[in-house]
């Protein structure tokens, strides 16, 4: 049977890779190993301390979809803001999510740019599991040798 990396760990690298946040600032900034998220730990979950912790670091990520991956990761009333970013010396993130909902033309575009993205990731993801796979066959084989 396969391994499945744990669902919240993998929507925690979802955020870092939709705030283009660096994995090792990110992980600092939270106080967080980057060894947990690395080889066999990937496959355990994080405790609730972390997620309380990304989610007061991430005030527009939606907490229902960090931990169940329902609804979107956006809060409804921050979808369309962004742009996060990390001030590196005091070890804080913010970022401009004070935009309500609009439907206006710059705000379709990114919209569009977003599900480009996601499209983009979600083949990278199917290209990332198919390898896997293919290493667990060769793993098990040289095993059973």
């Amino acid at each position: 049977m396969d391994k499945i990396l744990a669902p919240i760990k993998q929507r925690i690298l979802q955020i870092i890779d939709f705030k283009e946040v660096e994995r090792t600032k990110f992980f600092k900034i939270l106080g967080l190993a980057s060894s947990n998220f690395r080889g066999n730990a990937l496959y355990s979950e994080v405790g609730g301390d972390v997620i309380a912790k990304i989610l007061a670091e991430f005030p527009d990520i939606n907490a229902n979809w960090l931990l169940t991956g329902g609804e979107s990761m956006l809060k409804e009333e921050q979808k369309h803001s962004i742009n996060q970013t990390i001030a590196g010396n005091n070890n804080t993130m913010s970022g401009k999510d004070t935009l309500t909902r609009s439907d206006s033309s710059e705000d379709k575009a990114t919209i569009k740019e977003l599900k480009k993205r996601i499209t983009e990731y979600e083949k990278k993801l199917e290209e990332k599991d198919k390898q896997i796979s293919k290493l667990i066959n060769v793993i098990e084989k040289l095993n059973s040798i």
